[in-house]
């Protein structure tokens, strides 16, 4: 299977927006932007093998 990047990260964020929604306990909805955001951050990932720097965590 040969996908292209950017249907990988779409695929990512689609799996991430399921397990939201089976995981989630207080029922809010997740943005627009939190979505695009992800596929922008996933997509990102995919490409660089690494988080954006904005996106890493310093623990």
């Amino acid at each position: 299977m040969n996908k292209k990047t950017d249907e990988i990260a779409a695929d990512l964020v689609v799996a991430w927006l399921n397990h939201e929604s089976q995981v989630s306990t207080k029922g809010e909805s997740i943005s627009p932007k939190e979505i695009a955001q992800a596929y922008l951050d996933i997509h990102y990932a995919v490409i660089y093998g690494q988080l954006p720097e904005d996106r890493k965590n310093d623990d």
